[in-house]
């Protein structure tokens, strides 16, 4: 039962852990006396040795619970010597920490700083054209972003997804219906006039919600075409692969029309670019329709870019019913080389020690 709960490191007080760490510790060191004294011809008085090879295994499991557990302790461990940084180096996959809700309580740079200093070497931003937006503009603060995007370049990290139509509800730049067409190909633009200032090759679109007046089979046209015409853009102008997100309506998002990965996967089809995929986001499709590693399998030749967080609750892994371990591990042997994203809140907030520990639940689910 103890090791079962070794997963949850981040949720668990660490000074109890060490202490039960040091209890196993004991069977290290009968193991140490078993091993020194196990001689065959060491005879006691009734012919046995000191130590039977029955007890030098039971010690062995012993130990080998000891050394899983010691090695574990050095994730666990929240201080600030330099030793006990995170390092991205060495994780099968690479994860972008969202910076929207780790290290709230510091200006955005110095979250890029953080999350850097912790060894992770991506992050997302959904707000970033809204990043020092000049109030009452229509256009991002290009210059801000440029700040930013050199910020990055200095800490050697890469831009993840940003939102480019953030319409998972009532909107006007909602592509269900082409009256909102016109604003969401407006945002298309901001959006290649980003991507070169932070180097960000990927890039959120939304459908947008369901409009009483059409049918699912019109409202899925409007989708197609626009993001046909948005995909010209992306292509005419060099800038990133947009992702279209199915979004789950059961907890966060009611009335959203884009909802199961195979709908996205019609979209996509139809669209037929290279510069417009989908955004498998795990938390998301959990819950719209589970069957994670299938239909990632599934659809993976579609697939642009991976998001997760735990559910339910929307946190970090260990935190819900999501099996991390198994379904990044299924990303990784499927040859995936991009990035992978957190869109979540750390459960304990956005606080430092709650933003560590959500970054180390990252590098845990990471193992197996």
């Amino acid at each position: 039962m103890f090791l079962r709960s070794l997963p949850y490191l981040s949720t668990i007080d660490q000074e109890e852990f060490f202490i039960a760490c040091e209890s196993l510790y004991v069977f290290h060191s009968r193991l140490v006396f078993i091993r020194d004294n196990l001689d065959e011809n060491k005879q006691t008085a009734n012919g046995r040795g000191i130590v039977d090879r029955r007890q030098f295994l039971e010690a062995s499991a012993m130990a080998t619970v000891w050394a899983s557990t010691t090695s574990l302790v050095s994730i666990a461990r929240s201080d600030e010597k330099a030793g006990d940084q995170a390092s991205s180096a060495g994780m099968h996959l690479r994860y972008a920490i969202n910076i929207g809700t780790h290290f709230t309580n510091h200006p955005v740079l110095d979250r890029l700083q953080k999350v850097a200093d912790f060894g992770f070497t991506a992050v997302e931003n959904n707000g970033l054209p809204d990043l020092d937006r000049v109030a009452g503009s229509n256009e991002p603060n290009y210059d801000a972003i440029a700040l930013y995007g050199q910020k990055l370049k200095e800490l050697g990290m890469t831009q993840a997804t940003w939102v480019t139509n953030g319409c998972a509800g009532k909107c006007n730049c909602s592509i269900t219906d082409d009256s909102g067409t016109a604003e969401f190909l407006r945002r298309v633009h901001h959006t290649t006039k980003i991507s070169p200032l932070v180097a960000g090759t990927i890039s959120t679109v939304t459908s947008g919600i369901e409009v009483p007046k059409l049918s699912s089979k019109e409202m899925t046209q409007n989708v197609i075409t626009a993001l046909k015409k948005a995909a010209e853009i992306v292509e005419k102008a060099g800038g990133p692969v947009l992702v279209l997100e199915p979004l789950n309506v059961l907890v966060d998002h009611p009335g959203y029309h884009v909802v199961k990965t195979d709908h996205a996967a019609e979209i996509i089809d139809a669209v037929g670019s290279p510069k417009v995929k989908i955004l498998y986001d795990i938390y998301h499709q959990q819950i719209s329709e589970g069957n994670l590693i299938g239909n990632i399998r599934k659809h993976y030749d579609r697939i642009g870019y991976f998001q997760f967080g735990d559910h339910p609750g929307r946190h970090e892994p260990f935190t819900g019913e999501i099996h991390y371990p198994n379904v990044f591990k299924a990303i990784y042997q499927l040859g995936y080389q991009g990035m992978v994203g957190g869109e979540y809140g750390p459960a304990g907030g956005g606080n430092d020690d709650a933003s560590i520990a959500s970054m180390k639940a990252v590098r845990l689910a990471d193992q197996w």
